[in-house]
């Protein structure tokens, strides 16, 4: 095995570690390697593909250590002396306050979601940050909780399939509308009628980020999202007000079917023309000054790359993003590149990046594990990103294959951050 693996039991106060490690000496100081922070349940790999069962995939929240190639459980929701049946894990986030926070689904009983917080630790205390409300969607079955992203105020955003909802410090459900009817914070995304169109995109959100504030005195910033339907495959910026300020709640769109350049690392042979399956399953903002960033999109389907007219299917696509300073509130997703449409970038269910090695790491499915259009096995792959001359090399393991192979700690990934 080109890895060891580390399972952190609860003894008491004490943990029994299973592993292998090599002796050090007591006046070495090791250096703190990096994470790889894997939330695994029913994940959405793109087009195509037939959802798993809650049977089928992992309910973990493990970590990897990036150096060591070692894994550690930090939570796993399927030990039902902790949780609820069929709970796991569809949304991750790096809190920055040691903690992380968790959109927690639920396949039989909507009753039973919650956004949990977890210390970053083999397995870490853990506090239900918010119970089920109505804003969890609790009174249906088809509105799924799905991504998680911290706000400036120290509250969370994160998807219900449909809307974007919206939690401060306290945590204290925000909401627009009236008392007697309130709204969910990202209820109604709009077309503001300058050809920046966010409308219809409020029936599969497949992940979001939160931005940071970037004008002084702003308690939250806008925020992104990924959309993955029938003619609605777009990516889209809202208002720091949420998706219910009409007329400028949707600053920026990038829709699906577009017609991008190639990186000198995509393959020229690959039409460059995102297919009507494309879906936006993962993204990751990375910021490189004030007000400006660079969006990296994951877009996967069930099928290869091809030459043909709007063929391009699986590709990683990186958009130059900027935004307004100072009082007002415009945005912009410009320049998508695609910078790499290689076949073993297919399915991708999410990616996270490492700004201080400039890898990015992403779950695809393993295509020789496919049964009845259901995949049954997701390899890591590691990308070396070049954000300013836009590129993606695929970086293989020593002994010339993928990253990570496929295991149990990465049975479906739903999503993904590298952490301390």
């Amino acid at each position: 095995m080109k890895r060891n693996l580390i399972l952190s039991l609860v003894v008491g106060s004490a943990f029994a570690v299973i592993g292998f490690s090599c002796s050090r000496s007591s006046s070495d100081t090791p250096a703190v390697s990096k994470k790889l922070y894997i939330a695994t349940g029913i994940c959405y790999s793109g087009s195509g593909f037939t959802a798993p069962t809650i049977g089928d995939v992992g309910q973990l929240v493990s970590r990897l250590d990036i150096d060591s190639r070692q894994y550690e459980v930090v939570h796993d929701y399927a030990n039902l002396a902790n949780d609820a049946l069929n709970s796991y894990a569809n949304g991750i986030t790096d809190g920055g306050d040691g903690y992380i926070y968790v959109a927690v689904e639920n396949t039989t009983a909507t009753g039973n979601r919650k956004i949990d917080k977890i210390l970053k630790s083999p397995f870490g205390d853990r506090v239900v940050w918010q119970p089920n409300t109505a804003g969890l969607a609790s009174g249906t079955t088809t509105t799924i909780l799905k991504g998680i992203s911290r706000t400036s105020d120290k509250g969370v955003i994160f998807g219900t399939t449909g809307n974007v909802e919206r939690y401060d410090a306290t945590p204290t459900r925000i909401t627009t509308g009236t008392t007697l009817a309130p709204t969910a914070w990202g209820a109604a995304l709009s077309n503001d009628g300058a050809g920046r169109d966010c409308s219809s995109n409020n029936t599969n959100i497949t992940d979001l980020v939160a931005l940071p504030s970037a004008v002084v005195g702003d308690a939250v910033g806008k925020y992104i999202y990924a959309h993955a339907a029938v003619g609605q495959m777009d990516i889209g910026v809202v208002s720091k007000q949420g998706g219910n300020a009409a007329g400028i709640s949707c600053l920026a769109n990038a829709p699906g079917g577009a017609t991008l350049t190639k990186a000198a690392t995509a393959i020229v042979a690959y039409n460059n023309t995102l297919s009507a399956t494309a879906a936006p399953t993962s993204i990751v903002y990375v910021p490189t000054g004030s007000g400006t960033g660079k969006l990296l999109v994951a877009y996967s389907s069930s099928s290869f790359n091809g030459s043909g007219a709007a063929s391009l299917n699986n590709a990683l696509v990186m958009y130059d993003f900027t935004e307004n300073t100072a009082a007002g509130e415009t945005a912009s997703l410009t320049n998508g590149t695609i910078l790499y449409n290689d076949n073993d970038f297919v399915g991708v269910s999410a990616i996270a990046y490492d700004s201080s090695s400039h890898y990015l790491y992403a779950s695809r499915v393993d295509v020789n594990g496919i049964s009845g259009g259901v995949p049954h096995g997701y390899i890591l792959e590691r990308y070396l990103i070049d954000l300013t001359t836009p590129s993606a090399t695929r970086v293989l393991d020593s002994n010339n294959s993928s990253f990570e192979e496929s295991n149990s700690f990465t049975n479906c990934p739903t999503s993904m951050f590298v952490a301390d």
